[in-house]
């Protein structure tokens, strides 16, 4: 079938193909035919303005007729809906759509045409959005949005009674959610449907000036998403804290997802729209949760976001290794910027690919996007490594040689409690470390344990920053007022079993939640203190890296290494296990020694 369909297009002159969608009434046959036509500009070549559909294939089992250049044509169900929908009653509709436009059985065009979806997607007159059917509760949807855009609080909603007992989130046990639960449960399921979840659609939906989100025959403006997203974040965390757990939940489980889905959309459209530079880096882990049925296309879906020298060096090819096309983002990042700011996005791998210590597994959602959005706005607070800064090289897209001194070594780990639930297991926890860190004082300079329950343990319990009050985890140091605020509400803690949820203690105190969630306290051989990644070992080494804002834990690995062109032996070599807070290394201390005495790194 596709040989009769399809020519072949030609890659040099970037052809693409344009399906003219025949005008019919809603029961009529679909009749499409496909026109070869160019990117580029050329006399022979006439190229109409065309739309381009954004949508997700469903089933590739379920599939539907149409005629396609006056041949049978199968194509997925969902996809038959939309061309059904959006096809003109009186006029061609011409469009552009990958199951069709795309030669599915040709590997080569696949891989061209990927290549393509920048100017394919940034070219078109608009991008249709097609989110699938509408249904019974689709303009439930719609009227929750406009409540939370209205600037509403939530005791203001329509749907609020200040009584009444309904089913809780989603239908789940008899809880108190004063009727906002079951009004809110069509948003949820709406946040839900697949669109929203793929890594394609991200891409195809920033390339374009313009959208039409289509859910059956309801538009939704995307304008509504952002400013109910903002408006209802803005009360969830500041006003609208009311005492019904059940509603608490649910509240922050959808403004968690309009974060998610939301938030990284509008951040990249503000950059096209003001011609700012995208970090193309943050943009795949922004949308590590997204899914893909291929795992190279969580870094090819969204290449067209990428600036130019990392799509040259980053060409769609399906026969290459999964970890070679993890890293080569990195690799060509280093080509010509010397931040290790990469590294930051490295997690505890899957082990799924094989991965190198020092690549992102971009296929790999973070257990905690809070956690990690704190992470990665932390480690532009300091300056370990002082202005020296080199370009990171990269062997056989495997070894990552970087310049660096080792700090210190791990001596002791202080572990938390197993399970972190009550203001009293919290107390306990960091009592116990201020046990141990005052021991540690006493024994290296005799200093009193009230110095260290202000200047240093609080200080490295807060990876000295906070985020500023009213952003998006935008951070500042911390001050010496916020050391006794924190001093001040743990103390209560101490005979308190009630819950830490984000609504029952203060933002300082879950910024300090969130530490503990991902590191862990330790004493170095020359007695400092530091917070350090969870799997991190006795034995590994903190070095400052040229290039790394905060010191890095390193590891010690068995595998050697010979540099080419280098006439010593072999090298050790180390693994990363991640970036750590070591309390005076933080600022530059080290900067000297890395400029006169820094060792060849090698990181696998």
């Amino acid at each position: 079938m596709a040989e009769i369909v399809y020519s072949e297009l030609r890659p040099e002159r970037q052809e693409i193909r344009l399906m003219f969608l025949e005008a019919g009434q809603p029961k009529d046959e679909i009749i499409a035919s496909l026109m070869v036509t160019s990117l580029r500009w050329a006399p022979e070549y006439w190229t109409p303005e065309f739309e381009a559909l954004s949508y997700v294939w469903g089933d590739p089992l379920v599939t539907r007729p149409i005629k396609l250049n006056g041949q049978p044509y199968q194509v997925t169900e969902n996809l038959e809906a939309a061309l059904r929908r959006l096809r003109h009653d009186d006029r061609v509709r011409i469009m552009w759509i990958d199951a069709i436009c795309i030669d599915q059985q040709n590997p080569r065009e696949q891989e061209h045409q990927i290549g393509l979806m920048r100017d394919i997607f940034g070219g078109c007159a608009q991008c249709i959005v097609w989110l699938g059917e509408e249904d019974h509760e689709t303009e439930k949807v719609l009227e929750s949005l406009h409540w939370m855009q209205d600037n509403l609080h939530v005791h203001e909603w329509p749907c609020f009674s200040k009584s009444e007992a309904t089913k809780g989130r989603c239908g789940a046990g008899k809880d108190n959610t004063h009727g906002v639960g079951p009004a809110l449960v069509p948003l949820w399921k709406f946040l839900r449907r697949p669109w929203f979840s793929r890594t394609w659609t991200f891409q195809e939906f920033v390339l374009p000036r313009n959208h039409e989100i289509r859910c059956g025959h309801f538009q939704i403006p995307f304008s509504l998403m952002t400013k109910a997203r903002q408006t209802f974040r803005g009360h969830t965390s500041n006003c609208c804290k009311l005492d019904s757990a059940s509603l608490w939940y649910l509240l922050q489980y959808l403004k968690a997802k309009l974060d998610t889905i939301v938030f990284p959309l509008d951040g990249v459209l503000h950059c096209r729209h003001n011609y700012e530079t995208i970090d193309f880096l943050k943009v795949l882990n922004d949308n590590c949760h997204r899914k893909a049925t291929r795992d190279h296309d969580k870094v090819y879906g969204l290449i067209g976001l990428a600036p130019p020298y990392i799509q040259k060096a980053v060409l769609p090819d399906y026969r290459l290794d999964v970890a070679a096309v993890f890293a080569q983002p990195l690799v060509a990042y280093w080509q010509t910027k010397a931040s290790l700011r990469p590294l930051i996005y490295v997690r505890k791998h899957s082990h799924k690919f094989q991965l190198p210590s020092w690549v992102p597994d971009w296929s790999h959602a973070p257990t905690s996007r809070g956690s990690q959005a704190l992470r990665i706005a932390t480690y532009k607070v300091f300056n370990a490594c002082g202005y020296e800064r080199l370009l990171p090289i990269v062997f056989h897209d495997r070894i990552l040689h970087v310049q660096g001194v080792c700090s210190d070594t791990v001596k002791t780990l202080c572990e938390a409690e197993s399970m972190i639930r009550t203001k009293s297991d919290l107390f306990v926890t960091v009592r116990g470390w201020l046990e141990v860190a005052a021991k540690c004082s006493v024994q290296k300079s005799r200093r009193a344990l009230a110095t260290i329950s202000k200047n240093t343990l609080w200080r490295i319990l807060l990876l000295d920053s906070v985020e500023v009050e009213g952003t998006d985890c935008l951070m500042r140091r911390a001050t010496e007022s916020d050391f006794n605020t924190l001093h001040t509400e743990l103390a209560s803690f101490e005979s308190d079993s009630g819950s830490l949820e984000a609504h029952q203690v203060s933002p300082l105190m879950l910024h300090v939640l969130h530490t503990i969630q991902q590191a862990t306290l330790i004493i170095t051989m020359n007695g400092r203190l530091g917070m350090v990644p969870l799997d991190t070992q006795i034995g590994d080494e903190i070095y400052v890296l040229a290039g790394g804002r905060m010191p890095f834990v390193l590891r010690p690995s068995q595998e050697k290494f010979s540099p080419p062109g280098s006439s010593n032996a072999q090298r050790s070599c180390h693994t990363l296990v991640g970036e750590c807070y070591l309390d005076g290394s933080m600022d530059g201390e080290l900067s000297v020694k890395l400029r006169d005495e820094a060792d060849d790194v090698f990181i696998v």
